[in-house]
């Protein structure tokens, strides 16, 4: 033996929690991006480019706030997403 231990079980704990982590963003983004085309082509709203995507980025911040969205009566969600951009309402930020 040469003095240097190894200790593979650790490293192979460390590639298990990056995979992980890795697994969890893919599924973040493949949520968000779902909840994008849900909230861009379902709901209809009219809304500039731009908005759309600040609007998206705000409210996939926090699942709460899809939920929030999805529970507003469809006739009113484009004043809501109107004001959210506004900054009249504040929606939990991760």
């Amino acid at each position: 033996m040469n003095g240097v231990s190894e200790r593979p079980k650790k490293k192979a704990k460390v590639d298990a929690k990056e995979a992980s982590l890795h697994d969890a963003f893919g599924n973040f983004m493949e949520q968000s991006s779902s909840a994008f085309l849900k909230i861009a082509d379902s709901e209809k709203l009219d809304l500039q480019l731009i908005d759309m995507f600040s609007a998206h980025a705000i409210i996939v911040s926090a699942e709460e706030n899809v939920d929030t969205f999805y529970g507003i009566p469809e006739n009113y969600r484009q004043a809501w997403v109107k004001a959210v951009l506004a900054g009249q309402i504040k929606l939990k930020t991760t």
